[in-house]
């Protein structure tokens, strides 16, 4: 079974690849307990453990973006975000597949929750490093005294 949704991001490629790694992931993705559990390890592979059991999450860098996948998880889950390819511009691309054409629908609801939650988290971590960006803008252009030329 698979998802497909957008995110009205404005990431580029090089964004999502250097911004969204297993370690931190619960800044990007607020997910539900029952997809993502609680993040007790960084580095790639990561453990996590929740309602589905516990399971490695690996991290590819692609073409045009990022993937995660949970091998050894119910449905060997995996996700993709992804920008520029067909994708509208601004917009970034989240695709989530599961090895089974028909999940329990406890799991379906689960995943539903976890689209949604990566199209928020996609959206307000835009927005957190444009304020990061704006921020170093500023500060890097404040006024040379005089005698400095």
């Amino acid at each position: 079974m698979e998802w497909f949704i957008e995110a009205n991001a404005n990431l580029q490629v090089a964004e999502l690849q250097r911004h969204i790694r297993i370690e931190n992931l619960r800044t990007w993705c607020a997910a539900p307990p029952a997809i993502l559990g609680e993040a007790t390890q960084m580095g790639n592979p990561g453990a996590e453990h929740s309602d589905w059991g516990a399971w490695c999450v690996h991290r590819e860098v692609i073409r045009d973006g990022v993937r995660f996948t949970l091998p050894a998880a119910v449905y060997a889950l995996q996700w993709t975000l992804s920008a520029g390819g067909q994708l509208r511009a601004g917009m970034v691309g989240v695709h989530c597949t599961l090895n089974t054409v028909a999940p329990e629908a406890a799991s379906v609801a689960a995943v539903a929750a976890f689209m949604e939650a990566w199209r928020e988290g996609l959206e307000a971590g835009a927005r957190r490093l444009q304020d990061e960006r704006v921020a170093k803008v500023a500060a890097a252009s404040a006024p040379c005294a005089p005698w400095f030329g």
